[in-house]
């Protein structure tokens, strides 16, 4: 590998941490528009789960679109890193804060969705730039 392309890769890196930072961000905004709205209507407990996957998956599709349309270039890649790296960093907080979790089924089935997400967030975000 040349030093432009190890170059290339660490600045797309970079912009996937980002980004990665900024879903972050954009979750922490929405869970706490979802704290307000249940205190404040009378919303009931079962629409709670769902509601918190769906942001938590609109974040993913947005980490996607925006490493791709920064990164110009391969954004099924950089969106899929976006959407996997998300779950990783999701997952390690969830271990710190919570003492541990458990690998089931769902928490696999939760990857792959957040990894298809910023796979097709980075496809938008890739043609969004043309």
């Amino acid at each position: 590998m040349d030093m432009t392309s190890e170059k290339n890769v660490l600045l797309n890196l970079g912009v996937i941490l980002k980004t990665v930072l900024t879903a972050f961000l954009i979750t922490v905004i929405l869970m706490g528009l979802l704290a307000v709205i249940i205190c404040y209507t009378p919303i009931s407990e079962e629409a709670i789960t769902p509601s918190v996957y769906v942001l938590n998956y609109f974040s993913v599709f947005m980490a996607g679109l925006l490493s791709a349309a920064r990164a110009k270039k391969r954004g099924f890649v950089t969106g899929g890193l976006s959407g996997a790296l998300y779950m990783l960093l999701v997952y390690a907080l969830g271990y710190i804060l919570f003492g541990g979790i458990e690998f089931t089924k769902a928490v696999l089935m939760n990857v792959i969705y957040c990894i298809a997400l910023g796979v097709a967030g980075g496809i938008v975000g890739i043609n969004l730039r043309r």
